[in-house]
């Protein structure tokens, strides 16, 4: 009898201990996008925050080590927490300028605190993307005064030619 009680005791126990473990938090995207030198996203989580983390992948730095953003690891770049009242959030966080060509990769967590290691466990989005420079361009009233300014400088060069 004191077997079967004590058997009961640990199932019940075990029972308990699964049951009032803390549900880990998928954060989900709704929108995401990123830059060469910005991440701007929106999406739902079942925490009371968001955390982010942001590499430049070509140079080398992603999982811990040096970043652009790291909320979860403190390695000495900006940390960035969102609070997702409702179950909701959205957010732009910027870095510095990123070169032509190099991969971006950034990260939306579930945390219920705004502190290093507070990831919750849950799976989290990733986005990857390629840094693209926009190269300004000249549009056609920027040609056109462009084309005058040159011919006017060319009528004084040649004026002043002439009359020497």
């Amino acid at each position: 009898m004191y077997k079967r009680s004590a058997i009961c005791v640990v199932c019940l126990s075990l029972l308990l201990l699964f049951v009032s473990a803390p549900a880990k938090a998928d954060a989900t995207l709704t929108t995401a996008t990123v830059t060469c030198s910005s991440f701007t996203a929106t999406g739902t989580v079942t925490t009371a925050y968001v955390g982010i983390r942001v590499w430049n992948t070509t140079a080398g730095q992603y999982e811990g080590g040096p970043a652009l953003i790291d909320s979860y690891f403190d390695v000495g770049a900006p940390a960035y927490y969102f609070p997702a009242p409702g179950g909701a959030f959205s957010f732009t966080v910027h870095f510095p300028p990123q070169n032509q060509g190099d991969t971006i990769v950034a990260r939306v967590y579930a945390t219920d605190t705004p502190a290093f290691g507070g990831w919750d466990g849950g799976t989290f989005p990733q986005i990857e993307g390629t840094c693209n420079v926009a190269v300004p361009t000249l549009s056609g009233w920027m040609l056109a005064l462009f084309a005058i300014v040159l011919g006017a400088a060319g009528l004084y060069l040649a004026r002043r030619h002439w009359l020497a």
